[in-house]
């Protein structure tokens, strides 16, 4: 039987969130959220919350869910919403957050210049990857760098593996990925354990 992932994709405003924003976090989540000094940060921190509320459906007249983290630091959510699996990724002012029945992960990468990009590509990228971006055009080798680092770490996510560990392998060998529509300027892949993923993708505004 196919499962559903459902994935919300919010663009923040620049600075801070909003106070009204920081006032439906929990006391604890406000607690870590005024640990952040960056004002990004700390939107980036306060939208991923009030994004994994409502990726489940939860609205106020239900159990709020709470973000916890397993042994190897991957978000997921406490009782009764344990056998859900979640997923966080944000960069720049994009943040998305995934949850589904399944193993999953998601990433998001700001398109920037990447310095030294094929010879970083070597290091980090399976082989095939990395001669697509040493044979590109220079202006185009960081974009293509960034489009498989979001595939390699949606993969490590979804497994759990510790990152390096995939270095100079292909995630789609040991992990179904697809790339993720984000916004202008920004790429994204999503990963999964299952082939028979359907996904449903919504562009939210958080505050």
């Amino acid at each position: 039987m196919s499962t559903t992932v459902r994935v919300l994709i919010a663009v923040l405003p620049p600075g801070a969130p909003p106070e009204h924003a920081t006032e439906r976090l929990s006391l604890t989540e406000r607690e870590q959220a005024g640990r952040l000094r960056a004002p990004q940060r700390r939107a980036q921190f306060t939208a991923a919350r009030l994004m994994a509320s409502r990726v489940l459906g939860v609205d106020g007249s239900r159990i709020a869910p709470v973000v916890v983290r397993d042994e190897r630091g991957r978000p997921g959510y406490d009782a009764p919403y344990g056998h859900t699996r979640l997923s966080i990724s944000h960069s720049g002012s994009v943040v998305a957050v995934a949850c589904g029945e399944c193993e999953l992960g998601v990433d998001v990468e700001q398109l920037r210049e990447i310095p030294y990009a094929t010879e970083l590509a070597r290091r980090v990228l399976n082989p095939a990857c990395a001669r697509a971006v040493a044979a590109a055009a220079p202006t185009d080798r960081s974009a293509l760098f960034l489009t498989a680092w979001t595939r390699l770490e949606a993969a490590a996510k979804a497994s759990g593996a510790d990152l390096p560990s995939l270095f100079g392998r292909d995630p789609a060998a040991y992990r179904h990925v697809r790339e993720l529509p984000v916004a202008a300027g920004y790429v994204g892949a999503l990963a999964t354990d299952r082939s028979d993923v359907a996904r449903e993708l919504d562009a939210v505004e958080v505050w």
